[in-house]
């Protein structure tokens, strides 16, 4: 189940477009559901404006939760914050762990050639934050900062 949900996301996520500035500037944060990936990465932009940024899914009894994006421009060329078997709610925040169930974990992924990429987790030494801001399951609207 994790691989399916990993390739799904991935898959997702391969489909958006790259950033052509690479110093462009962040778009403002917003609680709208603008379908907008943006951060800092090495002091240079990385955006995602494919909307097709986020997903938070019931699974025989369980959670699961990641939005990331895709930044063909950039090294690494997509990012993406995740939970596995953890319910998350607006106005949490989470540490950014290892991958394993009930933890939320991000990670980066990088396509060394056409034939080499990998993907790099946090874990208990390289951690993180998540903060959820707005969680509206109506609208379909995720915001927060990391």
């Amino acid at each position: 189940m994790k691989s399916t949900i990993l390739l799904l996301f991935v898959i997702l996520a391969s489909c958006s477009k790259s950033n052509p500035n690479p110093n462009e500037e962040l778009p403002p944060a917003t609680q709208t559901g603008a379908g907008i990936f943006a951060c800092h990465v090495n002091g240079q932009s990385f955006i995602d404006r494919s909307g097709d940024v986020a997903y938070y899914q019931k699974i025989d009894n369980d959670y699961y939760f990641g939005i990331g994006g895709v930044d063909k421009s950039r090294k690494p060329g997509s990012l993406f914050l995740n939970s596995q078997k953890k319910q998350i709610a607006e106005g949490q925040t989470f540490q950014l762990l290892e991958l394993q169930d009930g933890n939320v974990y991000g990670g980066a992924g990088f396509v060394l050639n056409i034939n080499d990429s990998k993907i790099v987790n946090t874990s208990q030494t390289h951690t993180g934050e998540l903060k959820i801001t707005k969680l509206d399951y109506t609208n379909a609207i995720v915001s927060g900062t990391f």
